[in-house]
């Protein structure tokens, strides 16, 4: 059999994107005590809250199967369902506010070809709507543009200082070298949450102006709060995304904030262990309650097998 490279080429390339986004379900124990039966005990009540699942990349596929439980406004910022938004049937789904805080290429895309809609607050904090900004400098908002990580929003910043908001760049990551150039202007509270091992230098040289409330929710931070556990603020641990933080909750576990931990994609199999204390609302966001579905992709790579090469996928996306 003579192998039709390009298709398949093709396939391998649509097969990478379509596995990172729809071929999911939920993890057999989410899936199992989800439901909970109502007071009457007459039908079966789902606890998974659909607003903030919405906004999940990883949720596409049981999105699309509950297509009456979408909420539109979290959905149009899920960067995973662009594909879906982009077709004419579904474009006046969008809510274009939230689809200026979307981070996919082709969101920026339809903006673009529907600029009279964007949201330019949204707009300034978007790493990917750059060249936008440039052309259309007079309506940057600067407060949102002094959180964005985008290297060129900082040369944007840099050029106009007196714009800035030092509030929001002292959490900025790609702000590193403006906060130590302008040490005199950083608001200490707010570089707690700074992730850049930059910035954690200059907080364990500053920790007397330091809170420790925001450091126990930054990762990079771990080596001061594992050396001062003592100060450590557990709400906020709990919303910690590092590994080592989840070992410090496991060992006090009467300090977690379970609604945080629910919220958390490192905090999974704490959850699976305690699913009494599970916050179904937040853990409805979190990317790690679902797994890749074998099943489903070897039904998709069988339905779409074609003259003995793979084709592309033709699913329906029709909103």
């Amino acid at each position: 059999m003579k192998i039709k490279w390009n298709k398949l080429n093709i396939y391998i390339r649509n097969t990478v994107v379509y596995i990172s986004m729809f071929f999911f379900r939920l993890k057999k124990w989410v899936e199992l005590y989800r439901w909970v039966l109502s007071d009457d005990r007459t039908q079966l009540i789902d606890k998974l809250n659909w607003s903030v699942l919405s906004a999940n990349p990883k949720a596409i596929h049981m999105l699309l199967k509950n297509k009456d439980k979408i909420d539109l406004q979290a959905f149009s910022r899920n960067p995973n369902v662009i594909d879906f938004l982009e077709l004419p049937e579904n474009i006046h789904l969008i809510d274009w506010d939230e689809l200026c805080r979307n981070t996919h290429p082709k969101a920026i895309e339809l903006i673009q070809q529907n600029i009279a809609r964007a949201n330019w607050t949204c707009l300034s904090s978007n790493p990917l709507a750059l060249d936008l900004l440039e052309q259309n400098k007079q309506r940057i908002n600067w407060s949102q543009l002094s959180i964005n990580t985008n290297p060129r929003a900082m040369k944007l910043l840099e050029s106009n200082l007196e714009q800035v908001s030092w509030y929001n760049l002292s959490k900025n990551p790609a702000a590193i070298y403006l906060l130590e150039q302008n040490q005199d202007k950083i608001f200490w509270q707010q570089i707690a949450k700074n992730t850049n091992p930059l910035a954690i230098k200059l907080i364990k040289e500053n920790l007397d102006k330091v809170g420790w409330y925001w450091l126990s929710s930054n990762p990079e931070a771990i080596d001061l709060l594992e050396e001062n556990t003592e100060k450590i603020n557990w709400d906020q641990l709990s919303n910690n995304p590092c590994e080592r933080a989840m070992k410090l909750i496991e060992l006090n576990l009467e300090k977690a904030n379970w609604g945080y931990l629910s919220s958390n994609p490192c905090a999974v199999y704490l959850l699976e262990q305690h699913k009494d204390k599970i916050n179904w609302y937040w853990i409805s966001g979190n990317p790690n309650i679902f797994e890749y579905d074998y099943d489903l992709l070897n039904q998709y790579r069988v339905k779409y097998l074609n003259h003995g090469c793979y084709t592309t996928t033709n699913t329906s996306y029709r909103i």
